[in-house]
């Protein structure tokens, strides 16, 4: 079996809405993959959060759940590509880490777009301090409104490289994190 859009990553179903101080307009929100099977193809599963994923420049492929220690199996291939994750309401800051960057051409690349433009780029490329070694290490942008990022990865790398624990910060508007609100009709005007 070839799976054609498999970065290698590492999945689970915990996801945490972190509740700021009452007077904090800020939320954060934390996806770990850990609890999705393999070979789960990603695309909407978190669309009530505000993500949607998928392969950049190819709609019509989705990045697969992988999990990075797990042997070829059955022809496995990892043909790596270019992660997108669209996201609404947009974000002030994104983080995501990044595992198993241990050989000489693996580069990943965090880009972060707001309304088509890119406002904020992170790169770690092996021999940067950290990498080799199983290492896991954070890439994070900060931007206004950034309504999309993507997950620029090396082609070639022959294993795969996984990433985890997204982590968005927003700035809450009315209900737009999930905040309550009502509306109400006025009896007569200014009641």
């Amino acid at each position: 079996m070839v799976r054609h859009t498999v970065i290698g990553m590492l999945a689970s179903a915990c996801i945490g809405l972190i509740a700021p101080a009452s007077s904090a307009q800020v939320q954060q929100l934390v996806v770990d993959f850990e609890g999705l099977p393999e070979g789960t193809e990603l695309s909407k599963q978190y669309a009530k959060l505000g993500l949607t994923f998928s392969i950049d420049g190819d709609p019509s492929l989705l990045p697969i759940i992988g999990f990075l220690a797990d042997p070829v199996i059955d022809g496995d291939e990892f043909d790596p590509r270019d992660i997108a994750i669209d996201i609404d309401p947009p974000a002030t800051s994104l983080r995501i880490f990044v595992h198993d960057i241990d050989g000489a051409d693996e580069t990943v690349v965090l880009r972060a777009f707001q309304g088509g433009v890119e406002v904020a780029t992170d790169t770690i490329a092996f021999g940067d301090p950290g990498t080799g070694n199983a290492s896991i290490l954070p890439l994070e942008v900060s931007g206004t409104a950034i309504d999309r990022i993507v997950l620029d990865v090396a082609e070639g790398v022959p294993v795969g490289i996984g990433f985890d624990f997204l982590t968005i910060n927003r700035n809450c508007v009315t209900s737009a994190c999930g905040g309550a609100f009502q509306i109400a009709q006025e009896s007569a005007p200014g009641a």
